[in-house]
């Protein structure tokens, strides 16, 4: 499932930051991260709200996870965005 871009308003400023580090930590592949993280996450923030890119979620038998997808890539595999 795609969340809309307001989803990433919707959570605790207080978690934000390490829910924003695990979807760039995700998207890498990485353990570690040599970039700036603080300024990756500004950009990612500002990327998720203008619909850029988006949140996938999936709800597992065990386990939910979460991760990015660009709105091209979405488009692509048919999902229905708002076009703005």
């Amino acid at each position: 499932m795609i969340l809309p871009p307001e989803f990433i308003d919707t959570i605790d400023p207080e978690t934000r930051d390490s829910f924003l580090e695990h979807l760039i930590l995700s998207a890498t592949g990485l353990e570690q991260y040599d970039g700036d993280l603080s300024a990756d996450r500004e950009k990612l923030l500002k990327a998720l709200r203008r619909g850029d890119y988006f949140v996938e979620h999936a709800d597992g038998d065990e386990e939910q996870t979460f991760g990015l997808i660009s709105r091209d890539r979405a488009m692509e595999l048919g999902f229905e965005l708002n076009p703005d």
